[in-house]
C-alpha cells in the first residue's frame, strides 16, 4: 500500500495522520471510535514513506501559501483573474502538487507570472 493510500484510508476512518518532531502520530478525531489495527500496522510498515509524504506536503503547502500571499499583495482591487488560461495554470499547479518540489515550483512561478501580467495589464487599462 502506498503512503498516500494509507493516509487516505486513515481519513476515511476519521483518523488524522501527522508528523510531529519526526515521529508519525495517529489521532482519532472521535476518541470513542478506536483506530483500526490494520491501519496502525500499515502505518508501522510504511512509516518512513508516510513521513516523507507528510514532510513533502508540508513543504508544498508552504510554497503555495507564500505564492498566494505574494499574489494577494499585488492584486489590484476589482481585477478579475479568471478564464481558460488562469484555469489552465490552476490545473497545472494541482497536477504538479503530486509530483515533486521542482515541478511544483515551476507551476507556481508560471501561475504567478501569468497573474502578474494580468494585474499589470489591468493597472494600465484602469489608469487610462
Amino acid at each position: 500500500m502506498k503512503a498516500a493510500a494509507i493516509v487516505q484510508a486513515a481519513h476515511r476512518e476519521l483518523v488524522l495522520v501527522k508528523c510531529s518532531d519526526g515521529q508519525l502520530q495517529l489521532e482519532a478525531l472521535f476518541p470513542e471510535r478506536p483506530i483500526p489495527r490494520d491501519l496502525v500496522e500499515a502505518c508501522r510498515k510504511h512509516k518512513s514513506e508516510i513521513l516523507d509524504l507528510l514532510i513533502y506536503q508540508e513543504q508544498a503547502d508552504a510554497l503555495i501559501l507564500e505564492s498566494t500571499r505574494r499574489l494577494a499583495a499585488a492584486w489590484p482591487s476589482q481585477c478579475p483573474l479568471e478564464g481558460p488560461e488562469w484555469e489552465s495554470h490552476e490545473q497545472r499547479l494541482h497536477d504538479a502538487y503530486t509530483q515533486d518540489l521542482d515541478h511544483l515550483t515551476a507551476a507556481i512561478q508560471a501561475r504567478e507570472d501569468f497573474a502578474l501580467s494580468v494585474f499589470d495589464a489591468y493597472r494600465k487599462k484602469v489608469i487610462r
